[in-house]
């Protein structure tokens, strides 16, 4: 499975099934499942803050978020789901759980 990647996406909202996806997750990555690095399995999201916070504090995998918007009045109408965790939010909760590493400068 060397150069192989999965991605959590197109299927509905990942952070919806969370619990879920959080064990699949686990099994790609586990030394006796498939034993994926974690640099090669992705959960893309929308933008559900809480999910975020449970996914970025208990996975490895990398999380992805699909912006779509730079405002918040584009992300209302293209995304419903920024009317209840807008711009701010979202990019607050990423700065809390993914802080800037100065030394290597690693980004949100």
């Amino acid at each position: 499975l060397i150069g192989h990647f999965s991605v959590f996406m197109g299927m509905g909202e990942p952070l919806h099934n969370l619990h879920n996806v959080k064990r699949a997750v686990e099994v790609l990555l586990d030394d006796k499942g498939l034993h994926f690095s974690h640099n090669k399995v992705t959960v893309s999201t929308s933008g559900l803050v809480p999910e975020i916070k449970d996914f970025a504090r208990s996975s490895k995998a990398n999380l992805a978020v699909s912006l779509n918007a730079t405002t918040d009045e584009v992300r209302n109408w293209i995304m419903p789901i920024n009317r209840k965790y807008n711009l701010d939010q979202l990019m607050g909760t990423l700065r809390e759980e993914f802080p800037r590493d100065l030394a290597k400068q690693h980004k949100v």
